[in-house]
């Protein structure tokens, strides 16, 4: 529904046409219409409890709803995550369900965790303890990383891992030198 070909008569089609497919058999044409921004609040609710979990997340990308409904979303169906926005990054997500995202069973909510940036230091030093090498990469990075742990993340076999660790907001700017002169620069 993506490709321009597939959907261009819909772009031109009045906003009751395109209400029309509210109800329609084909997955993709209620995915194309939850895309549109001129949807009245009774359409956005009805695509909200779609069958279909990409109709429900692509209505939540394009929509203000309710930081509960992003959540449920993202910590039951994780992210359409080559669709902007993220629903972590939409306003109304509530900061608090971060913590929870961190704390999930599911590995990519917890790497939608750490977009937040009130994650409480210890929630991001048990991330960068991950089983999961991209969410310890990502966790190396976050403005909350542990000080005490950046010199074993600096020093760690994944350059990624140090690469991040060195990019953090956390990192002091008086470690620089000293670490020039480690790497013989």
């Amino acid at each position: 529904w993506q490709e321009p070909d597939v959907t261009d008569w819909l772009r031109s089609a009045s906003a009751a046409e395109r209400l029309s497919y509210l109800d329609s058999p084909h997955t993709w044409l209620r995915q194309a219409v939850a895309a549109y921004p001129d949807l009245p609040p009774h359409a956005i609710e009805q695509l909200l409890d779609d069958p279909d979990v990409r109709t429900r997340q692509l209505t939540a990308k394009h929509h203000d709803v309710p930081g509960e409904t992003l959540e449920r979303l993202v910590l039951n169906h994780g992210d359409a995550m080559h669709i902007p926005p993220l629903l972590v990054d939409r306003p109304s997500f509530p900061p608090d369900a971060f913590g929870r995202l961190a704390r999930s069973a599911s590995t990519l909510a917890r790497l939608l965790a750490l977009p937040g940036r009130d994650l409480p230091m210890s929630l991001v030093a048990q991330l960068l303890d991950d089983p999961e090498l991209e969410i310890r990469r990502a966790a190396a990075r976050h403005p909350n990383v542990p000080l005490k742990r950046l010199p074993s993340l600096l020093t760690g076999a994944d350059a990624e891992i140090a690469e991040s660790a060195g990019a953090a907001p956390a990192m002091p700017a008086t470690w620089f030198p000293r670490l020039l002169d480690q790497c013989g620069l």
